[in-house]
């Protein structure tokens, strides 16, 4: 089992607009049978959301992403989500092991 976690930086003034998003695409995820997972800040650093999706394998998720290419709602969600989050951020797959 995999976890693969991006944290995200939102910019100033945005983080309403931003967990709106991203409770979309939690309910996306649902839909469509994959566990997403968002995480705001409570004590940590402010201004993230962290999203976490969970696979039996990274070529599970890499056949999930790909059966989303044509999905013109996904172009307007992320076309809307760059707006509201800044450059960087952190990308990492863990290995569950308990």
């Amino acid at each position: 089992m995999l976890a693969y976690r991006r944290t995200w930086c939102i910019k100033l003034g945005c983080m309403e607009e931003a967990l709106a998003l991203i409770q979309q695409a939690v309910d996306s995820f649902k839909e469509r049978g994959a566990i997403g997972r968002a995480y705001s800040p409570n004590i940590s650093p402010v201004d993230i959301i962290v999203w976490e999706e969970n696979w039996e394998s990274v070529e599970a998720r890499d056949q999930f992403w790909a059966g989303l290419d044509d999905v013109p709602e996904l172009a307007e969600w992320f076309q809307n989500w760059f707006k509201v989050v800044e450059r960087g951020g952190t990308q990492e797959i863990w290995n569950l092991r308990v």
